[in-house]
């Protein structure tokens, strides 16, 4: 994963680096491996904290490679709190008042960034194989709901310049990626019917075993289980009561 990871990146050198950013000692590992680079660097950190239990280490790190002028760091927290459906894989959730919260702790150099959707179509001749637009976008930041919020720090978190890309929808995997989580959805649903269905015939038994306990304890004249009596029968500071006298 993680050499698939550094081919993916557009750079003439790569340097591969396993590490669990949740803890200490491993991110201490990478920000000393970027301390070791030269020129300015930049840190981005995408898809990234969210799926973190503990991501306060990484956090701090950056917040001080940024502090010692060594890097400018850009990271993206999803507004997770707009969706109706969560994303198992968080380890936490964000929304306005969590990412201002981590704002307000970055410091006022900060520069928030709303990442929004774009939406759109193109016409394409049949036969064409590849079609080179230029489609000019605009975008509209006030009051816009983001699908991702994002923080830069450091030395030249200024520089950095509003940005638009659009690409081709594959509507084929979309489709497969719909259904099956309406497959999954529904499989859930059975689940959970299920595990209620059971849930209640063990509740129906379980009060029928319990009646009949009862039952019996009264014929031995012994108070009932779970009772006050019980307890201080068990801890013998009560007495039984004689069982019923047989006709």
């Amino acid at each position: 994963m993680v050499v698939g990871a550094a081919q993916e990146v557009s750079a003439a050198a790569t340097r591969a680096e396993a590490a669990d950013l949740s803890e200490a000692s491993d991110v201490e590992r990478i920000a000393a491996a970027i301390r070791e680079g030269e020129g300015p660097t930049t840190v981005t950190c995408f898809e990234t904290v969210e799926h973190l239990a503990d991501f306060v280490p990484l956090i701090r790190a950056l917040a001080a490679l940024a502090q010692e002028g060594i890097a400018t760091v850009v990271l993206s927290v999803p507004n997770d709190a707009f969706w109706t459906i969560s994303n198992p894989h968080h380890q936490t959730m964000w929304g306005e008042g969590a990412f201002d919260e981590l704002r307000s702790l970055l410091g006022e150099d900060c520069v928030a960034i709303r990442q929004v959707a774009l939406a759109g179509s193109a016409t394409v001749r049949e036969g064409a194989e590849l079609l080179e637009t230029s489609a000019g976008v605009t975008v509209r930041g006030e009051d816009a709901v983001p699908t991702h919020m994002l923080l830069a720090f450091g030395p030249r978190a200024s520089q950095l310049e509003p940005a638009a890309l659009v690409s081709q929808v594959d509507m084929t995997e979309e489709r497969r990626w719909v259904r099956q989580r309406e497959s999954d959805n529904a499989f859930l649903d059975a689940v959970i019917a299920e595990r209620d269905e059971l849930r209640e015939i063990v509740r129906t038994q379980f009060d029928e075993w319990r009646a009949y306990i009862h039952e019996l304890e009264a014929k031995l004249g012994l108070p009932p289980s779970g009772s006050a009596e019980r307890a201080a029968f068990d801890a013998g500071t009560a007495s039984p009561a004689l069982p019923p006298a047989s006709e």
